[in-house]
């Protein structure tokens, strides 16, 4: 009788322990889980945003077609956040035109080029004119873009089109590591 309450102590610890264990390791894969990952979801689809720019495109791709069309993109911003054993890499680029017109539109405006690990996240267009634009096209959103009208702090009113993927990519990292 003794034995087995001995056996039952033991077999009770070291499922408590493996227990444990499990519940250890499923923290540690929601707080560190990538539920995108960028190279998975740009080989699979590279959905067209605006002006025959798909999201996924390399930056020289993108950079090389702006300057074939007469166009000379400057670095707004340019950050690197090299990746580790638990962090992933996070390197954003945004390039910005002026006077750059959006197909249908009459007149330019400021545009912006948003890259996430060297890839094309979204495009961000700043109008002279936003009524006619905004028209041309409307706000939507599908599994994987979105087309919004945003306005920014001093009230400018702004078109983004942007691959939901990538900017969901965008808030988890956010969210994990900084």
């Amino acid at each position: 009788m003794g034995h087995t309450i001995k056996t039952k102590a033991s077999a009770i610890k070291y499922f408590t322990f493996a227990f444990l264990i499990l519940v250890v390791l499923t923290i540690f894969y929601v707080k560190y889980h990538n539920p995108v990952n960028i190279e998975k979801t740009c080989k699979s689809a590279h959905p067209l945003l605006v002006n025959n720019f798909r999201s996924c495109s390399l930056v020289e791709d993108v950079l090389s077609t702006l300057k074939e069309n007469g166009y000379k993109p400057v670095i707004l911003e340019s950050s690197k956040y090299l990746g580790g054993i638990f962090r992933e890499e996070f390197n954003t680029d945004i390039f910005e035109i002026t006077n750059y017109q959006i197909q249908g539109e009459k007149n330019t405006g400021t545009t912006r080029f948003k890259f996430i690990n060297g890839r094309l996240v979204s495009i961000m267009h700043f109008p002279k004119e936003s009524d006619f634009l905004f028209e041309l096209y409307p706000q939507s959103k599908s599994e994987d873009v979105s087309v919004k009208h945003l306005s920014d702090f001093q009230g400018k009113k702004y078109m983004i089109w942007s691959n939901n993927h990538l900017e969901d990519y965008i808030s988890w990292w956010i969210r994990r590591f900084s």
